[in-house]
Formats: structure tokens, C-alpha cells, sequence
């Protein structure tokens, strides 16, 4: 009896794993379903293919397949929740920084990084200096034709207002103060720093 009871409790634990299995599963695709939700307008390409390729290509990289009937409207496109999440905004000096957390959706190539380390300098009432980089390796960085030093205070007044969203996906929405002009809106999704190389 005592086996036949050893028996039926591992049954009854491989049966429960697999329903809390197969439950997480259906989560997951539920989520990225919903991700996939878009209007026409919405829609960011996935790629410099994105008009020639296949539904089972394009669904094999993790992106959303929707056909439509609006001309250049890609079919192949990214979730709406693609790319990063910023944390809250940390003062610094001259600006502030956030930490690029990256969300539930990866990039198409793999080498994914993250977390990225967002820094944003007020430099003068006109000019605004962003950088984003890879805070646990140093790479190669072109060196800046002009040199410029760097601010060692924030600019007390600017012409233009920075708001962080937080995302997914995160972005840096900058507009002109005396005209209220939108000059910069990043919160797009498909935004992800990748391990890979440029060949020139």
C-alpha cells in the first residue's frame, strides 16, 4: 500500500506540473496575443524585410503576422510591449539617468543587453546631450569631431522639456518650451541593444 501510495503521489505531482505548465503557456500566448493587438497606423515594421517575407518567418522571430489591406502597411510587425523598460529617473549633476531594463519580448538576432544605462545632460538653454550605453562592458566610441566640454552643472534654463516614459517601451519624448513642438518622440517599440557588429 505504502508504494502503491508513492506511486499515485508522484502521478498526481507530474500531473499537476504539467497543468501549471501548460497554464503558464497559455498565459504567455495570451500576453503576446494581446501585444499583437494594432491598428494600421500603429504597426512598426520588424525589419528591413518586413514586406518580403513569410507569416512562419516573420512568427519564427517572435513578431506579429497581420494581413492588411492598406497599402505599405507592413504585415510583419513588432508587439506593442517590444523593448524596454526605464526605471524612475535618477538626478544627477547635470541631468539625470534611468536604468534600460529590457521587457518580456527579445530582439530578432540574440545577444540581447541589458540593462542599459540611459544618461541625459542638460547641457545649455538649446542643447541637450543623450547617451546610451552598456554599463558592464566599455566598448569603442567614435570620437566627437568637435570637442565639446562637458558640462560640470545643468543648464538652469532650456527651451525644451524631456519627459521619460517609462514603457514598455520606454522612450524620451523632447519638445520645444516656446513652441510646444514635439522634436523627438522615441517611445516606438522594436528599440533593443544587440551583441553584434557593423561591417563597412
Amino acid at each position: 500500500v505504502h508504494g502503491v501510495t508513492q506511486v499515485f503521489c508522484s502521478s498526481l505531482r507530474g500531473i499537476m506540473n504539467s497543468l501549471a505548465l501548460l497554464l503558464l503557456a497559455l498565459v504567455a500566448g495570451a500576453l503576446a496575443q494581446a501585444s499583437c493587438t494594432s491598428s494600421d497606423a500603429a504597426r512598426i515594421d520588424c525589419g528591413a524585410f518586413a514586406f518580403d517575407i513569410s507569416q512562419q518567418q516573420c512568427e519564427s522571430r517572435g513578431r506579429c503576422w497581420a494581413v492588411s489591406s492598406t497599402p505599405g502597411v507592413p504585415w510583419c510587425f513588432y508587439q506593442t510591449n517590444a523593448g524596454y523598460v526605464a526605471s524612475t529617473a535618477q538626478a544627477t549633476a547635470t541631468g539625470f539617468q534611468a536604468t534600460l531594463s529590457l521587457g518580456p519580448v527579445p530582439g530578432p538576432f540574440g545577444g540581447d543587453i541589458s540593462p542599459l544605462l540611459l544618461t541625459v545632460d542638460f547641457e545649455t538653454e538649446t542643447r541637450l546631450h543623450i547617451k546610451i550605453t552598456d554599463p558592464a562592458n566599455a566598448r569603442f566610441e567614435v570620437p566627437d569631431v568637435v570637442q565639446i566640454p562637458p558640462p560640470s552643472s545643468k543648464a538652469p534654463v532650456t527651451d525644451y522639456a524631456v519627459q521619460l516614459v517609462a514603457g514598455p517601451p520606454w522612450g524620451l519624448v523632447i519638445t520645444r518650451v516656446s513652441t510646444g513642438a514635439v522634436l523627438l518622440n522615441t517611445a516606438i517599440p522594436g528599440f533593443v541593444y544587440e551583441d553584434l557588429y557593423l561591417s563597412i
